[in-house]
């Protein structure tokens, strides 16, 4: 074109990669926080741009996602292979490999460690498609394994197992990097950690309400503590109540709040510190947490999870207990107090002498909300759109 032509010409590129995925998921439990996780992580990739195929199990839930969007979807049947506490999707590596042979996606990111999973991950290696997984169970805790018999031989099976299903994929997403050095430890490859994130609009200290307060006996002077239920035999929980009984606080200064994920009928009777909430929806979880003044995390008790970054976005710091030094999420003495011992006195003497220094507590609340800033979601969909795309962009093995 000569220089007297009228016509400016640019050429621009594409400001983002849209991927075509196919999203593999197995609905384990009807957890409905995990399921509300799942559905905004697709609704933000959608947001994006990207195009999803939702393969999933059905369910006897009447509603699984809530998302606007429209989607293509495929059902597949659920069947008791192993137990009740663990059910998996039917093997169907044919319909998969003939559903992605029509419409090949870009990548397939497997969330279901299952039966449904591992034909995923199957259709996928016979394509030449790349395949990420997650990480949601928490199948690294085997303590309750050792009281039955053949639990060793057992254990060895499911992490052999599992092993082998991570490895097959290109990455293998986890949480946080206490569970990498774990996993690492295992012999498990191409961990790449992704932090819990959280809707820093939806868990918010605005949503602190003094009627919610009220109703738990607690005024301005009153210290709410809340609390993350580990199960029926949670042992934690049983140190944090003989607490409660022990101590010399008064009634009025000290309440425990104890959320279950559960329909739980047990009733605490003869402790008046104490309220048991079971099965709260994003809204009303939201306002508990914001109308609280410390989150307890004793134990075993995963220092990157959810209820840890939804608690610092409402402004509420963490009492943890671990004998990692180096976690990101939580630092000591400015948005939680860290307890590096194993031991229960430990933990519980320094819950007494937190408890006595409120003004301590609320100036790390504020440090809380702002330290949970960083785990947005848009940090999240970031990370897993570079991880998709380096994943995408290199040759699979023949």
């Amino acid at each position: 074109m000569s220089d007297e032509s009228p016509l400016h010409i640019e050429h621009f590129g594409k400001l983002r990669e849209s991927l075509r995925i196919a999203f593999v998921y197995d609905n384990h439990t009807e957890d409905s926080s995990l399921d509300q996780s799942t559905a905004r992580l697709i609704q933000e990739l959608q947001a994006r741009g990207h195009e999803i195929s939702l393969i999933r199990t059905k369910t006897k839930a009447k509603v699984m996602f809530a998302i606007g969007n429209v989607f293509e979807q495929t059902l597949v049947k659920k069947s008791n292979l192993v137990s009740r506490a663990l059910k998996m999707g039917s093997p169907a590596m044919a319909e998969l490999t003939h559903l992605w042979s029509i419409r090949r996606p870009d990548i397939v990111f497997v969330s279901a460690d299952g039966a449904l999973g591992w034909s995923a991950i199957k259709s996928a290696r016979k394509l030449k498609i790349p395949s990420v997984s997650d990480i949601r169970s928490k199948f690294t805790s085997t303590n309750q394994l050792d009281k039955k018999a053949g639990a060793k031989l057992f254990r060895g099976a499911v992490m052999a197992y599992l092993r082998k299903f991570h490895n097959s994929t290109q990455r293998t997403l986890i949480h946080s990097n206490e569970i990498k050095r774990h996993l690492s430890g295992l012999g498990f490859d191409n961990l790449e950690v992704v932090p819990s994130s959280v809707d820093t609009e939806l868990f918010n200290p605005r949503k602190r309400s003094e009627t919610l307060r009220k109703s738990w006996g607690a005024n301005e002077t009153t210290s709410v503590l809340v609390y993350f239920s580990q199960g029926k035999k949670d042992k934690n929980l049983k140190w944090i109540v003989r607490f409660l009984n022990q101590s010399k606080f008064e009634l009025h200064s000290l309440k425990l709040v104890i959320i279950t994920t559960t329909k739980d009928k047990t009733e605490d009777k003869n402790i008046e510190h104490l309220f048991r909430v079971s099965q709260l929806d994003n809204s009303e979880l939201s306002e508990y947490l914001a109308s609280a003044d410390l989150m307890l995390a004793p134990g075993n008790f995963d220092s990157s999870s959810v209820e840890i970054v939804e608690s610092l976005a409402s402004g509420i710091p963490v009492l943890c207990q671990t004998t990692i030094s180096n976690n990101k999420l939580l630092i000591h003495n400015v948005n939680s107090i860290i307890v590096q011992s194993e031991k229960e006195d430990d933990y519980l003497r320094t819950l007494n002498d937190i408890l006595k220094k409120r003004e301590y507590i609320k100036h790390m609340g504020f440090n809380a909300r702002q330290s949970a800033m960083n785990y947005e979601w848009n940090y999240l969909i970031d990370k897993i759109e570079s991880i998709f795309s380096s994943v995408t962009s290199r040759n699979l093995p023949v």
